[in-house]
């Protein structure tokens, strides 16, 4: 009796909505919207949005317009639906309340919400009446997900998507939820419309009392009002940290589901574990790769990683593939490679790398994600007996064995998984460093070359001169680039860099359009665009505040991360000042840090840099590349013209011989023939090194070799001599 009751107050109150909205559909169609629609109806049949090329949509709203497959998935929807733009971080210029819907392509609880609610003409009636609705793809504007995502923590105690969330028209927020289904939903949208028709003040006086909750439950970093840490105070803090986290990791380890891959924890680890050599932190990483790899969230037959695992074993996923998942974890897989050479870490980083390639590649860049619904079931496209599993033998080069071939000829014959074809600038570049990193671990030449294929793509659909866009969608870029992309960006050019011939000095003679396409000019360009973006005080705080990670490290983290090596690179002092200032902490940062471990692995690398089989030096005008031979290690120099370093042996006691050491290994050191000259700065003749030059350690046999490297060195030009080094390579 009580639901009958509710359902007739609800008609009572849609009735004359109903007749106007309608009248509104029945209307003439804008021949604009139609023309849209039909250049998009192959796709959206390809899509299954539309179930052929000949169906005419009853509706038909602006989203039809949009840069993002998600949106455009619910154009054909009766919500008169607007796209996000800025303006609505304010209200809606309306004196309607403001609903705004987030979510994004591969989310099942979207489209289980989008089914049920958002198709509904009911639920359309009330929101086109009483509410201005605006839908969010939350991968292109991720830091209006943050915020409202950051609210429904603080709400409800937890998060997920879709986000609701109900704000008044100067933009307050009144009511925040996740997926809600008809009944429930329907009845929170009448209830709130008719109480801001009736009483306006007592909802003005709800969105005062949300907002003191938020406030009070994470206080705003400020750049006035925070705390720098000396770096005592980070070596002190460092240990304890990296010892918090390996204690989370053993107990996620222990706990059930959901369960993610925590990648940012598994490289901050190995890093750890390379400084300290303790077997203890390399096999809890290991244990916890090794399981995954083995189980069905790492995807044996065709490659690649599913988002997280239902479960607490790794035994149920959550069937999408994210491209941000593929990068993490190509990371993660790459250094354990080059620290353990184990065969089934390689074999993985290709299989992934193939994955991404053959399922991803868009002409600006690489895709977003894969859905986890095929034919409307999850997981479907990748449903596997235990049996057929258990036939897998991951000690050898699965994906050639008969086994592995066999079941993906099976699954060509399914259909597959839609596509989000949307391309995120920031995920594209944080492949890229991924690209790069795996071939620092296997030098395969292949890595190398599609790290720079994605990286000139990256650079000609989302730079336009002075624009730099975030998202790319059937050839159209569109939203400016956030700090995360900029950084991203730029820090993966600046790692490009160390494969491309020396930067063009200013009295080069060469082309402008040479020095453009250089990897390190453009790094430059980038990261001064991200300077500029943090000059204000205001923009700066929004930065400092992006401080928690999540499936990717803090915006604020990656900032920093791309700002030191600009530094390193450069010398260029602004970058160095304004890495110090996104490093501003709260006053209560010991709590803080633990929730955003990317930046504190960062800060680490400042201290007691991990550099895995190479490094740069000399501002970026040297670099070293380490390689172990049999019974041998080779340091393979190139130094850029004009620059060199001072030889092992030399007669000018101000300058610092180049030493090389290799830790527990009583080496024979064969360095090369010394070349005499005289810079600029001294009229002594000095020995140097200069151009490419090897300097070889041999290894007895018997000796143990901990694949540590230590290089002393000074290099100088005609003008000046630099600083002393030390450099710490592994292998």
């Amino acid at each position: 009796m009580k639901r009958l009751l509710h359902w007739a107050k609800v008609a009572c109150f849609i009735t004359p909505l109903w007749v106007s909205f309608i009248a509104s559909a029945t209307s003439a169609e804008q021949p604009a919207k139609l023309e849209v629609y039909n250049e998009l109806k192959s796709w959206l049949v390809e899509q299954h949005v539309i179930d052929s090329v000949s169906v005419v949509p009853p509706y038909l709203n602006n989203l039809i317009y949009a840069n993002s497959p998600y949106l455009i998935s619910h154009a054909l929807q009766p919500i008169d639906w607007q796209e996000w733009r800025p303006a609505f971080e304010t209200g809606s210029n309306d004196s309607k309340l403001l609903f705004v819907s987030i979510g994004y392509s591969t989310c099942h609880w979207c489209h289980v919400m989008a089914q049920e609610s958002f198709r509904s003409i009911e639920v359309a009636a009330v929101l086109n009446e009483s509410y201005v609705s605006v839908k969010v793809d939350r991968e292109q504007w991720p830091l209006v997900d943050t915020r409202f995502k950051s609210a429904l923590e603080a709400m409800k105690g937890e998060a997920g998507w879709p986000i609701n969330a109900i704000l008044t028209p100067n933009g307050k927020l009144i009511w925040i939820d996740s997926y809600l289904d008809k009944q429930s939903f329907t009845k929170v949208l009448i209830g709130l419309a008719k109480r801001w028709q009736t009483k306006p003040s007592a909802v003005q006086g709800l969105a005062k009392r949300v907002e003191q909750k938020l406030l009070l439950d994470k206080p705003p970093v400020s750049s006035s009002k925070s705390v720098q840490l000396s770096s005592s105070q980070w070596r002190e803090v460092l240990p304890s940290i990296h010892s918090d986290i390996a204690s989370g990791l053993a107990k996620d380890q222990q706990a059930g589901g959901p369960r993610f891959f925590r990648a940012y924890w598994l490289l901050g680890l190995l890093e750890q574990y390379l400084r300290q050599r303790d077997l203890a932190i390399l096999h809890q990483v290991q244990n916890h790769v090794d399981a995954v790899i083995v189980s069905p969230t790492y995807d044996a037959i065709e490659g690649g990683f599913h988002r997280y695992a239902v479960d607490g074993d790794w035994q149920v996923p959550h069937f999408e593939k994210m491209l941000y998942t593929q990068a993490n974890m190509l990371r993660v897989l790459a250094k354990l490679y080059a620290i353990t050479k184990q065969a089934r870490y390689k074999i993985a980083i290709l299989q992934t790398v193939e994955w991404t390639e053959r399922w991803l590649n868009q002409q600006a860049g690489m895709g977003s994600a894969v859905s986890a619904l095929s034919e409307g079931l999850e997981g479907k496209y990748y449903q596997l007996a235990a049996t057929e599993r258990s036939r897998i033998n991951y000690s050898a080069d699965w994906p050639q064995s008969v086994t592995v071939k066999a079941l993906r000829q099976a699954r060509a014959q399914r259909v597959k998984p839609a596509v989000d074809e949307k391309v995120i600038l920031s995920w594209n570049s944080a492949y890229v460093v991924a690209l790069l990193e795996a071939y620092q671990a296997t030098q395969l030449q292949s890595l190398l070359d599609k790290a720079f294929v994605v990286s000139d793509k990256l650079w000609r659909h989302f730079v336009d001169e002075d624009q730099i866009y975030r998202s790319s969608f059937a050839g159209r870029a569109a939203i400016k680039a956030e700090a995360e992309d900029l950084a991203w960006f730029a820090q993966s050019q600046l790692m490009l860099s160390f494969y491309s011939p020396f930067m063009i000095e200013e009295q080069d003679t060469s082309s402008a359009k040479t020095k453009k396409d250089s990897p390190y000019y453009r790094g430059q360009f980038l990261l001064d665009r991200l300077v500029a973006s943090i000059e204000t005080p205001a923009e700066l705080d929004r930065v400092i505040n992006l401080n928690r990670d999540g499936e990717i490290p803090s915006a604020r983290s990656v900032a920093f991360s791309a700002l030191t090596l600009g530094y390193n690179l450069s010398q260029q002092r602004q970058y160095k000042q304004y890495a110090k200032a996104v490093s501003a902490l709260s006053l209560n940062w010991q709590r803080q840090l633990v929730n955003e471990y990317a930046f504190v692995v960062q800060q680490a690398n400042v201290f007691d840099a991990v550099r895995i089989g190479q490094a740069s030096f000399a501002r970026g005008n040297g670099r070293v590349i380490a390689s172990e031979k049999s019974n041998s290690v080779e340091l393979n120099f190139e130094m850029a013209a004009g620059w060199h370093i001072n030889a092992h042996q030399i007669d000018n006691r101000r300058l610092i011989a180049t030493e090389v050491s290799i830790e527990s290994a009583d080496e024979i050191l064969t360095y090369p023939n010394s070349i005499e000259k005289k810079l600029g700065f001294d009229n002594q003749v000095l020995q140097l090194y200069e151009g490419n030059f090897t300097i070889v350690a041999m290894i007895p046999e018997g000796q143990n070799f901990t694949g540590e490297v230590n290089l002393t060195l000074q290099a100088c030009s005609d003008k000046l001599c630099l600083l002393p080094e030390n450099i710490k390579i592994y292998l």
